[in-house]
């Protein structure tokens, strides 16, 4: 009885782990029909994408191209590199197969990116001036990548050199007799960087130009003396019309519209209906009271002081560079100063030499302190670092060991850098440079302002 009990408990041993194993098969089975049910829906859900799918089967076409000619080569060195009488058909033979493996990730990358902008495209995520503004054109007035996707490259010849798969072309003639060869990566058709897709945009000072366009008098675009009440309620009423699109659903100006769609994302963030299109008036207007609020504190810096920053104002019109090496000597002149101490006053003299490279004129000479000293400058020059500075100068007096007074003019350069200097000047900088300025292409004249001393004999 003893006999058949574990007999019986085999059997069931046996049944239970067959069981089992046929489960464990099952499941395998369908766990490798999941992954090969979303290897097809992913390769169904690319070729959906026309473009993506278009480009990047050219760019497999000349990967298959590339392990053709890798393998045809390879098969006429054969018997060299087996015998190992030629050790450079074995390293070039290792460097194509290295070039394949990078074409190989090229492709993968190339795809992963197409999709992306695609669906990009796609998305309804951005407006059509925003297209307008950020992507590039062809020739034919289709985006770049649709130029791309659309180029024929039935005459591009793939060559392998150094190393690499190049797409080499026939030369166009005159100058260019030579056969071009470029990186598949770099050539027209797959590179798909931001360099070729997007437009490269112009650098915007966005508070700065925002400061010009709010504080500027509605009629004449210049300040008149009024109240500082009086200037930020004009200030506030016009950032909100900055902040508001116009009926054709564009920004009031560029900088508005940069400064508009960083607050939209800010205001989104802290709680703001993220479906823009869908806000009441009452939503718009908390994003209005939102946007004026941060608008009127981002330009502060740039806040101009009524009646006074115009008549100081830089030239900057009249800014030019300087031919050559010029360089600015710090001097004291009628007296012979060699760093003593002086009873009264004491010169701002340490005998420093300067290359300057650029002026930028006042509209008038102005008077500005300095280390307890009073000074007079009609520009601004820059040195060869790209830092600004005060070109200065002022009139003295002192009494030597004997008792005996001497006058003294001196000329020094005073940092640029320093906030009261700029306070008392009105000039506003960012970014090391005073607001406004656009570096000079080629020398100009100087512009001769009036009032000044003008250099030290």
């Amino acid at each position: 009885m003893a006999g058949e009990g574990f007999a019986l408990s085999k059997q069931v041993l046996t049944m239970n782990r067959d069981l089992l194993k046929e489960q464990q098969i099952r499941d395998a089975y369908r766990q490798k029909k999941l992954e090969y049910q979303e290897t097809q829906d992913a390769k169904n859900k690319f070729k959906a994408h026309p473009f993506a799918n278009k480009v990047s089967q050219r760019y497999r076409d000349v990967l298959q191209s590339a392990i053709n000619d890798s393998q045809n080569w390879y098969k006429d060195n054969y018997a060299e590199i087996k015998a190992g009488q030629n050790p450079d058909l074995s390293t070039e033979w290792e460097n194509r197969k290295n070039a394949i493996t990078t074409l190989t990730s090229d492709i993968t990358q190339s795809e992963t990116d197409l999709k992306a902008l695609e669906d990009y495209m796609e998305s309804g995520d951005v407006t059509p001036q925003q297209w307008e503004k950020n992507f590039k054109r062809g020739a034919s007035g289709n985006y770049t990548w649709q130029d791309e996707a659309m180029a024929d490259l039935s005459n591009d010849k793939l060559v392998y050199e150094n190393g690499q798969y190049l797409i080499q072309r026939a030369g166009t003639g005159g100058l260019d007799i030579e056969p071009s060869k470029t990186p598949i990566s770099e050539t027209f058709g797959y590179d798909y960087g931001e360099n070729v897709i997007f437009k490269e945009q112009p650098k915007l000072n966005v508070n700065g130009g925002l400061a010009d366009i709010i504080y500027a008098d509605n009629r004449d675009k210049k300040l008149t003396p009024r109240t500082q009440e009086e200037i930020m309620t004009t200030a506030r009423e016009a950032a909100r019309d900055q902040l508001t699109l116009n009926p054709t659903g564009t920004a009031k100006s560029e900088e508005a519209g940069v400064k508009r769609d960083g607050l939209i994302e800010e205001y989104i963030s802290q709680g703001g209906n993220k479906d823009v299109s869908a806000w009441s008036d009452e939503e718009l207007n908390k994003f209005l009271d939102f946007g004026v609020d941060r608008m009127i504190e981002d330009t502060k810096p740039y806040r101009p002081k009524p009646g006074t920053d115009r008549a100081k104002g830089l030239v900057m019109e009249k800014a030019f560079k300087l031919e050559g090496e010029n360089i600015f000597q710090e001097q004291v002149v009628g007296l012979d100063y060699t760093g003593e101490t002086f009873q009264g006053g004491r010169p701002q003299y340490t005998g420093g030499q300067t290359i300057i490279t650029e002026k930028i004129p006042f509209t008038k000479a102005n008077t500005f302190s300095y280390n307890n000293q009073k000074w007079e400058t009609i520009e601004i020059i820059k040195d060869d670092k790209g830092e600004w500075f005060i070109n200065a100068y002022n009139d003295g007096s002192a009494f030597d060991d004997t008792g005996a007074r001497t006058n003294y003019q001196q000329k020094t350069l005073v940092p640029l850098s320093d906030g009261t200097v700029q306070a008392q000047l009105g000039i506003n900088m960012v970014d090391g440079n005073p607001v406004g300025y656009e570096a000079p292409e080629g020398e100009l004249n100087e512009s001769g302002v009036e009032g000044t001393r003008g250099e030290l004999d």
